[in-house]
């Protein structure tokens, strides 16, 4: 009899196994259904629970599931990611019942998702990550999507990752699917205005009329995603929900607002490619201060109680809708799943709870990114001399003569004319590297003295500063897209007159209550040997001139808060992590190595010569360096510093570096967006292929312009002077001696000729 029992609880077990791994798009014919036996009775003594799968949940990254091999930078620890065994049935997600039970969490009847293998039975020993279901009065499909992974990937992704502001403007990709339906209508109960990009008429229809989308387009209809977004976002997009890549996130890109986010849920449109496309307008991450972040859903799942509690009563109130698309019967999935990256699955209706039903893209399928320095102070100027050749300046304070231009005479109280030497932009750079022809030095005739009553100071200037960012202010008025037309930093030059950044002056006269002659400042300047500005504003009074003033163009200028609060502020380092810095030796490069090995960390840096990878290990104290120009292969260097992974990259140089960086990025690594200097001179920046890594390994990527840290530099020089003084920093300088030799120094930066920071001396007194 017992015999007789145990027979009639065998099944024969339909499955779904992967035949073979998929390299582009997969077809059915990578999927069979077999059939096997099953003991529906979980041994005695055991922990073993057996269910009965009721929908299997088609989600785009069983997609890279299907690969022999992990996709490059995948957490191969993390089941979302690890590779289907061949002849072994698929998993997902699911919503199951439990027919028997030796596990004292589990007992017969009880209802639960989480975790499944695409079959009909699922013998499960100890299982883990499922979820009981609370609530049986809502449809328990939607446990596979809306109160399912789908939904906490909306909810958490968009309310913790994206941190929406009422009035905010939010565009949604693939904004039909099982997650995107969602966060558009989570971003119209945060009072945001949102719009979607859908594959299909019907579906933009869906957006608008079911879920409640301000507005919605087919993408497949737009030849030119720029300029739909432009239409339909004219003051650009706060939030983007990313589920698609590649072409889309491109266009997305150029019309983001400032400080705008992106939450990467995924790429759909890369995953059946061999070579992920290129994006190549990842400068405006820098321009637009954006901050773009990964995330996987699996970390959220701890919090599910919260996002329960809060989407449960939405739906019963009917403050949420939600779209399925439901294929019957299990031998039905593989056709379900491959829809979804066809965008063939629209969404739902209502079936009788079977067999399998996948989430789909649609709506859910289931399967049932200027300025000067103040002049020095000539009796502690404490400069070396020096011809241009690098050397690390030092505090001998040494009497220093030979000012460049001549003394100023004064003819009366009322008269102080001088001729000022300009370096002034002759034509605009297009694109190519700019050449010394596009500069002309010109002289001019200047009244030192400010008219009485006015608010005008008159300026020395001492030293410039030679900066990368100048180089898009080169380009003609439509300057790089995406840039802040308002922001000083992006303006472009005008033709014929002075070019301007960054220095150190002297105050030879003032009519400003903040500012009496002898004054020394930093801040934005002319390129010129006098400058008259009326009411100065963004001038620092210096401090301690007990330092070498030309450091006020460096280690204590743009270029030391640069690195202070890109690295600080945005990577926020912990004790033992592994930082790399490209553009190493560089004015800011050199910095963040020291800062990191002050906080505890183990750093590598590139440069591009020999010269300067030793100055990186025996001046700098970077724990290691090497010439990217003798590596053929980075992303084997970088294995071959890193074998751990990089948790920090300060990234000063995009292309090709940063394609190589995002495979070695570890768990939750960050990257810090300075700047792109290898791209600056392309008429169009190289693509960067390997994006999906942001998700797989929970990136985050945030571009920063230092003025907007301006406000705290009290702060930062109180901790970098007494570094500087206690010797715990050091720092590199490359003088290029009068004002007329500024440009050849300037475009030194594009070739990689000067070594440390790149200062012009205009005077020396």
């Amino acid at each position: 009899m017992a015999g007789d029992e145990e027979q009639q609880l065998v099944h024969q077990n339909k499955q779904i196994v992967l035949k073979e791994y998929v390299k582009a798009a997969p077809t059915e014919s990578h999927f069979a259904v077999t059939t096997t036996p099953v003991n529906l009775k979980a041994p005695e003594g055991s922990n073993v629970v057996v269910f009965k799968n009721l929908y299997l949940s088609c989600d785009p990254y069983l997609r890279g599931r299907m690969s022999a091999v992990h996709r490059e930078g995948a957490d191969k620890t993390d089941p979302e990611f690890t590779p289907y065994r061949v002849g072994s049935p698929i998993s997902g997600l699911g919503v199951s019942k439990v027919v028997d039970s030796a596990h004292p969490d589990y007992k017969k009847g009880d209802l639960v998702w989480g975790g499944v293998t695409w079959e009909e039975y699922s013998v499960v020993e100890n299982p883990k990550g499922i979820f009981k279901i609370p609530d049986p009065d809502v449809p328990l499909s939607y446990y596979t999507g809306i109160l399912g992974m789908p939904g906490v990937t909306a909810y958490f992704g968009f309310y913790d990752v994206c941190a929406p502001k009422k009035g905010e403007y939010v565009f949604v990709s693939s904004a039909s699917g099982a997650v995107g339906q969602l966060v558009g209508q989570f971003a119209k109960l945060a009072g945001c205005y949102v719009v979607g990009a859908a594959g299909s008429k019907e579906k933009v229809e869906l957006l608008k009329s079911k879920f409640g989308f301000d507005e919605a387009f087919n993408y497949k209809e737009e030849d030119d995603l720029d300029a739909a977004l432009k239409r339909y976002f004219p003051e650009g997009i706060d939030i983007y929900f990313e589920n698609v890549g590649g072409k889309m996130l491109d266009a997305v890109l150029l019309n983001m607002r400032l400080r705008g986010r992106i939450a990467a849920s995924g790429m759909i449109s890369q995953y059946n490619l061999e070579q992920q496309e290129g994006v190549h307008n990842l400068m405006n991450i820098v321009y637009k201060r954006v901050r773009i972040e990964g995330f996987v859903v699996l970390d959220f799942f701890p919090r599910y109680a919260e996002f329960f509690g809060k989407v449960l009563p939405w739906i019963k109130e009917g403050k949420i809708a939600y779209v399925e698309d439901i294929a019957k019967g299990l031998e039905n999935a593989p056709a379900a799943l491959l829809g979804l990256f066809s965008g063939r699955n629209v969404g739902a209706h209502k079936e009788d709870r079977a067999a399998a039903w996948c989430r789909g893209r649609t709506h859910t399928t289931t399967v049932c990114f200027a300025f000067t320095l103040p002049p020095s102070y000539p009796e502690n100027s404490g400069i070396e001399e020096s011809t241009g050749q690098v050397r690390t300046t030092t505090f001998d304070r040494r009497a220093k003569t030979g000012a460049r231009g001549k003394e100023i005479v004064m003819a009366s109280d009322k008269e102080l004319v001088q001729q000022n030497k300009q370096i002034v932009l002759k034509e605009y750079v297009a694109a190519g590297f700019p050449k010394e022809s596009h500069f002309g030095v010109t002289t001019a005739a200047i009244n030192l003295k400010v008219p009485d009553g006015s608010n005008a100071v008159a300026f020395k200037n001492l030293f410039l500063s030679c900066d990368p960012y100048m180089r898009s202010r080169l380009s003609p008025p439509v300057h790089r897209d995406g840039a802040d037309e308002t922001d000083p930093e992006f303006s472009p030059f005008r033709i014929g007159a002075p070019i301007s950044g960054l220095g150190v002056s002297k105050v030879v006269d003032s009519g400003h209550p903040d500012y009496k002659k002898g004054d020394l400042v930093w801040g934005g300047t002319a390129w010129e040997e006098y400058s008259i500005i009326e009411n100065p504003k963004g001038l620092f009074k210096i401090p301690d001139p007990s330092v070498p003033l030309s450091y006020y163009t460096g280690i204590l200028g743009m270029p030391g808060m640069t690195a202070y609060f890109g690295f600080y502020d945005i990577c926020a380092p912990k004790k033992g992590e592994y930082v790399f810095v490209s553009a190493a030796s560089g004015a800011v490069g050199q910095l963040v190595g020291q800062f990191a090995k002050l906080a505890g960390c183990y750093v590598v840096g590139s440069a591009g010569t020999n010269e300067k990878v030793e100055l990186l290990k025996n001046k700098f104290g970077f724990d290691e360096a090497f010439n990217y120009k003798d590596v053929d292969d980075l992303d084997a260097a970088l294995k071959r510093c890193f074998p751990e992974g990089i948790d920090i990259y300060f990234e000063n140089v995009g292309g090709k570096t940063l394609d190589a960086v995002l495979l070695n990025m570890r768990v939750h690594g960050r990257i810090s967006a300075c700047g792109m200097i290898s791209q600056y001179n392309l008429e169009q920046p190289e693509g960067v292929h390997n994006l999906m890594t942001i998700v797989y390994k929970r990136v985050l990527i945030e571009g920063f312009v230092v003025t907007d840290y301006f406000p705290r530099y009290a702060e930062f020089l109180g901790k970098m002077l007494p570094w500087i003084k206690e010797g715990k920093i050091v720092y590199v300088e490359d003088f290029a001696e009068g004002l007329e030799n500024g440009p050849a120094a300037l475009l030194g930066l594009f070739s990689g000729r000067n070594v440390g920071k790149q200062v012009v001396a205009v005077a020396r007194q």
